[in-house]
């Protein structure tokens, strides 16, 4: 499993997780290692806004204290929203001739 991320034009690193199930826990610890990379969209878009879906990790207590903590505003998602998260066409767009 990765976790990856996009803003505007932009792509971020790919970060395996080696978990076999990833926790609130693990969650944050790849978060943690994006410092540079929430350092480069603020520099690029200014304040930011994190789109996540409602997994219970994304949402969880700690991980939602862990946003607030360093500041960076989480838009909000309905309970049963569809995903509309663009990051799922990254993936396809890469094997697509431009």
């Amino acid at each position: 499993m990765v976790w990856g991320c996009i803003w505007g034009r932009n792509r971020g690193p790919l970060i395996p997780i080696f978990e076999k199930s990833v926790n609130r826990w693990a969650y944050i610890g790849v978060l943690e290692d994006l410092d540079d990379v929430h350092q480069e969209v603020h520099d690029t878009l200014g304040d930011p806004v994190f789109q996540r879906d409602n997994a219970k990790i994304h949402t969880a207590k700690d991980t939602m204290a862990w946003f607030e903590e360093l500041n960076i505003q989480v838009m909000t998602r309905p309970a049963n929203s569809p995903d509309m998260n663009p990051i799922g066409h990254v993936e396809e767009a890469e094997g697509e001739d431009k």
